[in-house]
């Protein structure tokens, strides 16, 4: 049965083109997908009679599909659907999916029933259209974009839920949460964007003062979800409860969704998984037996990056605002550091380089650059070929009272005073090992390495840094294979 539903989709794919997609978008799920989804349908659930699902950007409805038909297999012999779909365009294929429904539940002796808005679900969301019964499920593979908070009208849809609109998926979920019963699981297939860095703070919290998050499934290869829609990002599965924390929280993998049944699950404490420690309340996401290792020795450092002294922030020079700033000539000019300059373990610039820019001392000059000082660079967009998400190099100053720093970069130092040598080299060092790299993996899927995330990493203290500075100075190696075992050395003493 789904295997018919899911040509209907086909179908109408077949029609649309993938600016049109882009302009909704939408990225539609496969059969795959939907089925593994569904598999997640909770106790809560399936020990009812009777049951109201509310699919929000229902497409083909494939996903209530999906949902229904396992819903009727584990004995549920009623069922109502509520489907939001805004594309016109696909109102006469998600009928035709319901109707063979219907079919399909008289033939088993149970019942489903739907009813389909052609509306704007954020827009007009259940409670705001005098819809007074709640829903018990709702699976969701919501639309991904942007848009801007000033003119939108998506601006004040959520914001009795919580402020700031970082993403019009965020929106879909909080208010398929909104329109839940207690009790009622929200299960939902988006970037995994939303569980770390300050755009989602305040809708993490909302989602996690209002729900459990029960589970959350990621996949080791993030381009086999929605392959024939060129999404590259990291896309997890979660459900949510509308109820308490559990005092666990379900973490399973798999390479890709073909093998999604036979995952790896894995059950760690809710303390592990959303950080207490701070405001902030990343959902952290271990992929392996070997990165809750790595996460569970983190929790022992006795300390956090910020509260070690340390600051981090954006290199001030953004290019393409500051062309007329830029020179090849060094006279009345100072060195721009960008990513290119990264050289073993130092900064190197010298004008040598065909990539290599100089800043212009000229009119304002001041507020795109720093002092020239010791600092550690920290990439923020490590390229394909780097084996490593975090990768930082000392700079050491020159004659130069002042640099550039480009803003594809980030520059770290102490709030007080400048760093010694040892102190820089341990640090390069530290956020260079492979213990910090699995950390930082558990805590963020991008590629982009925000300032806001290494603020509330759990660090050594500044006296251990030093430390491991002295020893690899000693040492005169920058070996991997040694920097991480000085690491885990320095860290198991703790």
């Amino acid at each position: 049965m789904l295997s018919e539903i899911f040509n209907i989709q086909n179908r109408f794919l077949s029609s649309k083109s993938q600016s049109d997609k882009k302009k909704l978008g939408q990225f539609f799920t496969s059969l795959e997908v939907s089925e593994f989804m569904a598999s997640l349908i909770g106790p809560e659930i399936l020990t009812k009679l009777s049951i109201k699902i509310l699919d929000a950007g229902a497409g083909m409805g494939i996903l209530s599909a999906a949902a229904s038909l396992e819903c009727l297999e584990k004995g549920i012999k009623e069922i109502h659907v509520e489907a939001y779909e805004l594309d016109t365009k696909a109102i006469e294929y998600l009928k035709m999916t319901y109707e063979l429904l219907v079919i399909f539940f008289m033939s088993k002796g149970a019942t489903f029933t739907f009813r389909i808005h052609n509306l704007d679900f954020v827009l007009n969301p259940p409670y705001q259209i005098g819809s007074e019964e709640k829903f018990d499920l709702s699976v969701i593979n919501p639309p991904y974009f942007k848009y801007n908070t000033k003119d939108s009208p998506y601006c004040k849809a959520t914001l009795s839920l919580y402020k700031g609109n970082p993403n019009i998926y965020a929106s879909f979920m909080a208010l398929c949460l909104k329109s839940l019963k207690s009790n009622g699981q929200l299960i939902v297939i988006v970037p995994r964007s939303f569980t770390n860095g300050l755009y989602f703070k305040n809708f993490r919290n909302y989602m996690l003062n209002n729900s459990s998050l029960e589970m959350i499934h990621i996949f080791a290869k993030r381009n086999k979800i929605f392959k024939s829609d060129d999404v590259l990002q990291e896309n997890i599965i979660c459900s949510f409860v509308k109820k308490e924390q559990s005092d666990s929280i379900v973490i399973s993998s798999s390479n890709s969704i073909a093998d999604a049944k036979k995952s790896n699950r894995n059950i760690y404490s809710k303390n592990l998984i959303i950080d207490p420690s701070n405001e902030q309340r990343f959902i952290r996401i271990p992929e392996s037996k070997e990165q809750f290792d790595i996460l569970e020795l983190a929790e022992k450092l006795p300390t956090t990056f910020s509260k070690a002294g340390y600051f981090i922030s954006t290199g001030p020079v953004v290019e393409f605002r500051t062309r007329e700033f830029h020179t090849t000539e060094l006279n009345s000019a100072v060195p721009v550091i960008r990513p290119h300059n990264f050289s073993d373990s130092k900064i190197i610039w010298n004008g040598n380089h065909k990539k290599d820019i100089a800043f212009q001392l000229k009119g304002q000059f001041e507020s795109h650059l720093v002092e020239s000082k010791t600092y550690i660079i920290l990439k923020r967009i490590t390229s394909k070929d780097e084996t490593k998400r975090l990768v930082a190099n000392i700079y050491l100053p020159n004659k130069h009272t002042s640099i550039g720093i480009s803003n594809k970069l980030n520059y770290l130092g102490l709030k007080n005073e400048e760093f010694s040598i040892e102190e820089a080299t341990g640090l390069s060092s530290f956020l260079n090992s492979t213990f910090m790299d699995k950390y930082f993996r558990s805590i963020s899927g991008n590629t982009q390495v925000n300032s806001n995330e290494i603020r509330v990493l759990k660090f050594p203290e500044r006296k251990t840094i030093k430390l491991l500075g002295e020893k690899i100075l000693k040492l005169n190696s920058n070996s991997q294979q040694i920097i991480d075992k000085l690491v885990l050395d320095i860290i198991n003493s703790n």
